[in-house]
């Protein structure tokens, strides 16, 4: 009986601890859906930034009218690149964001859900920029099928 009792009086403790874990679980999930959502994000990025280095490379070897079109692609890809770039960057402060949320749960400061909002905000940003890089994306491939 007199277990039952110590083992009552504990719960509350083991239940602050628990409910404490399951706090800081949400943003740690956050970063991960962050760090697979960056890669797809940076594949992309490494793509299209290659694609410029070619182009600038070709750009050197072709004829005036073929220049011309090219000079556009490339600047069509520079867009594709900066708006990439502004994505990848969103992801970044949003895993800050939530690794800051994580830290404040764990010493019990009142701006954690201001960090997570803020966090989640930044994703949707990066998301909004990526979603406009793909399409953009259609306008770079019918550029290069006019060339042909």
């Amino acid at each position: 009986m007199r277990d039952y009792f110590c083992y009552r009086a504990l719960l509350p403790n083991i239940m602050k601890e628990i409910l404490l874990i399951q706090a800081m679980l949400a943003p740690a999930i956050m970063i991960s859906c962050c760090g697979l959502l960056f890669l797809g994000l940076q594949h992309r990025y490494g793509r299209i930034v290659d694609r410029l280095r070619q182009f600038n490379r070709e750009k050197t070897t072709l004829q005036p009218p073929l220049i011309k079109n090219l000079e556009i692609q490339i600047k069509q890809l520079s867009l594709r690149g900066k708006l990439q770039r502004n994505a990848l960057s969103c992801i970044l402060f949003a895993v800050f964001f939530f690794v800051i949320t994580s830290l404040l749960i764990a010493v019990g400061a009142k701006y954690a859900v201001f960090f997570f909002i803020v966090g989640m905000l930044s994703v949707l940003v990066g998301v909004i920029f990526a979603w406009i890089e793909l399409v953009i994306s259609y306008r770079t491939v019918m550029t290069e099928t006019e060339e042909r």
